[in-house]
């Protein structure tokens, strides 16, 4: 963990006092070499009410990070990068990002810039994220991937959501709550313009469905149920954010590829 003040770098040194960890708390036995940091976060401003406050971006385990959305909730993440996801019969490889360097933002109006190093057997890699807090999150994201080895299967600006039942599709298993999602749709905005909305199931095996298309102008993981009556449940499912990817440039063609995987 680095933080960037004008051309130079400063490494974050791990101290287990920055934290507050009882004596029988697994964490408290912690070496601080390699650093002990399994992430970051970003809070609201220390002038507002930030110590109760959700934060606003997370990056927290493998390449996973996720921002707050208008409703103060938090729900669904997105990933670096996703390599063979729900392609039989080789397992799922999950990249990580191993170091971070941050610049705050300068002004209020400025974006917090975050460098992350991706590495994995397959490839390493360099991100940059600006990150904007407005009624929700806004990130510029750029990559730059170096693979050591032939990959079959790369999904770029990966989305990971949970999805149990919704009104489409009824849960097998007795619950009291009507639905239980915090996405319950895929939305496409494809390259010719048109817009795609598949409703997310719960099968009972893995399942990938294909949109092949050529340049999309979008696409992402929305939560638009927003009735508190539709959920009856206490954890704000009608409050979960949606994320939405634009790309930038030609991402020529490919296809905008849904796994589904079956929740019990």
């Amino acid at each position: 963990m680095h933080v960037v003040q004008g051309e130079t770098a400063r490494e974050i040194v791990y101290d287990p006092r920055y934290f507050t960890i009882s004596a029988d708390h697994p964490a408290a036995a912690l070496p601080p070499e390699p650093s002990a940091f399994a992430g970051l976060w970003l809070q609201e401003a220390k002038s507002g009410p930030w110590k109760t406050q959700e934060p606003w971006a997370t990056w927290l385990g493998a390449s996973y990070f996720r921002g707050v959305g208008e409703l103060g909730q938090v729900g669904l993440s997105a990933r670096g990068l996703a390599l063979s996801p729900g392609q039989a019969p080789g397992p799922e490889e999950f990249p990580d990002f191993v170091g971070f360097w941050i610049a705050p933002a300068e002004n209020e109006s400025d974006p917090v810039t975050l460098y992350a190093l991706m590495d994995s057997p397959s490839l390493s890699g360099a991100y940059r994220f600006l990150c904007r807090r407005t009624s929700g999150v806004v990130m510029d994201i750029e990559a730059t991937l170096h693979f050591r080895r032939r990959v079959t299967h790369v999904g770029i600006a990966p989305l990971t959501s949970m999805y149990w039942y919704s009104e489409t599709a009824s849960s097998r298993t007795i619950d009291w709550r009507p639905e239980v999602h915090d996405s319950d749709g895929l939305a496409i905005w494809t390259g010719s313009g048109e817009r795609i909305w598949r409703p997310l199931n719960n099968p009972p095996r893995t399942m990938t469905s294909s949109f092949v298309d050529e340049k999309p102008r979008g696409f992402g993981l929305l939560q638009r149920d927003r009735e508190f009556l539709h959920y009856l449940d206490g954890v704000k499912y009608e409050k979960r954010p949606s994320a939405w990817v634009e790309p930038q440039g030609d991402w020529g063609r490919g296809a905008v590829q849904l796994v589904e995987l079956n929740t019990d």
